[in-house]
């Protein structure tokens, strides 16, 4: 994990300016987490699952964008980024857990 963080400052200092840093800093960070919480394991998928959210909402705001050629509204603006990580949360059943057992 101490990797992954070194690797996105590193991508902050010398990519600040490129567009391209910014989404590859979301998949290094998404990518480190499983990797450290293990691949294999029910922790790294859930992690996964967990930062998955900031790349679709980074990748579905930058398509509003570019489809809409310039800036967005304030509600266009808050259903993407209050709307999409709920979204993807409630579909991949990521926040419904049901209850277990006490053995």
């Amino acid at each position: 994990m101490a990797a992954t963080v070194l690797v996105i400052v590193v991508l902050g200092v010398f990519g600040h300016r490129d567009e391209i840093a910014e989404y590859a800093s979301l998949a290094i960070l998404f990518a480190g987490a499983v990797l450290a919480a293990g691949v294999n394991s029910a922790t790294g998928w859930r992690a996964g699952l967990i930062l998955s959210a900031p790349v679709a909402t980074a990748l579905i705001a930058r398509l509003v964008y570019t489809v809409h050629h310039g800036p967005i509204n304030d509600t266009v603006s808050t259903l993407i980024f209050f709307g999409t990580p709920l979204a993807l949360l409630l579909a991949t059943g990521g926040l419904i857990r049901p209850p277990r057992r006490a053995t």
